[in-house]
């Protein structure tokens, strides 16, 4: 029922995109216009947006070129890179791209204005919030044919919020994200980020500093915040590593006297799912409010 309600609601959001679409610049960026065509021959330069693309707009026909950072969904190994720490233009041009998609946390505004001079449009995805990142995809969705698809990841984010909203934990557990930097330093997840406002979602209250990205962490900051739990982006894809990401963060002696911390609410959680945002935040969503249910 909550698809065909929406579904109706997206056709009426992108005609109202389309009627005005003849009347401004042809660039779509941070809530431009929506030019009066779909693309077919799309860049996409972070791995969340080649996530989007490949699963719900039509990738694996339109998708010319990625970053070499790119591994989700596997089909998008076949696509040529473009991109490794910094977009290579030449490379951009080659493919013949008529929209570049990215996120503006992971380029530059230089890099930015170097793509624009290609006279190629683009399209940033600059969500800090899940309600503004389903509008984005929405409108992404509408300029590559993935109108149906987007619809249906929409409904699945949503029913992940409603779940966590109506499983509701008081009082809302204080939620840290902490990521190892090597050396025995830390990095921890801004209050203002879209990850915090995604645990927000799944009844989390986030702490750390006021930032919309990962900042260096103060020791003694966390641990006057502290934190009810605390979850440790580690790379699933190497098990071993895994575990010594999550028990680095366990077993520091700064840390020892945090509620999540000998309480044992602490847990690693795949890097790739937690910090892009991409084609899994349902998934985000679900798993955080599941391990904060678990350990209330």
């Amino acid at each position: 029922m909550l698809a065909m309600l929406r579904r109706p609601l997206f056709v009426m959001l992108a005609c109202a995109l389309a009627l005005g679409a003849g009347c401004g610049p042809k660039v779509v960026q941070r809530g431009g216009v929506l030019p009066e065509k779909r693309y077919r021959n799309v860049v996409s330069l972070a791995p969340g947006t080649t996530e989007i693309i490949e699963q719900y707009c039509n990738g694996s026909q339109i998708l010319k070129g990625r970053t070499a950072a790119d591994d989700y969904p596997g089909s998008v190994e076949s696509v040529p890179v473009v991109a490794s720490v910094r977009p290579d233009f030449e490379k951009i041009k080659s493919v013949g791209a008529d929209l570049v998609v990215y996120d503006s946390l992971l380029l530059n505004p230089q890099d930015v204005s170097k793509l624009k001079s290609l006279d190629v449009d683009t399209f940033a995805i600059d969500a800090q919030d899940v309600s503004t990142f389903i509008t984005e995809i929405y409108r992404l969705g509408g300029l590559l044919g993935g109108e149906t698809n987007v619809s249906d990841y929409v409904d699945r984010i949503e029913n992940a919020r409603s779940t966590a909203q109506g499983d509701a934990i008081t009082p809302k557990p204080k939620v840290a994200v902490i990521m190892p930097a090597g050396g025995g330093a830390y990095f921890v997840n801004g209050t203002d980020s879209f990850l915090a406002n995604a645990i927000r979602d799944a009844g989390g209250d986030p702490v750390g500093p006021k930032a919309d990205r990962f900042v260096p962490l103060n020791a003694e900051e966390i641990v006057a915040a502290n934190p009810d739990a605390i979850f440790v982006p580690v790379n699933a894809k190497d098990k071993a590593k895994a575990v010594q990401q999550a028990l680095g963060v366990l077993n520091d002696p700064r840390f020892k006297s945090i509620t999540a911390i000998h309480k044992g609410k602490i847990t690693g959680f795949d890097e790739d799912v937690m910090l892009r945002r991409g084609g899994r935040v349902d998934q985000l969503i679900d798993k955080v409010h599941k391990f904060l249910l678990e350990k209330s």
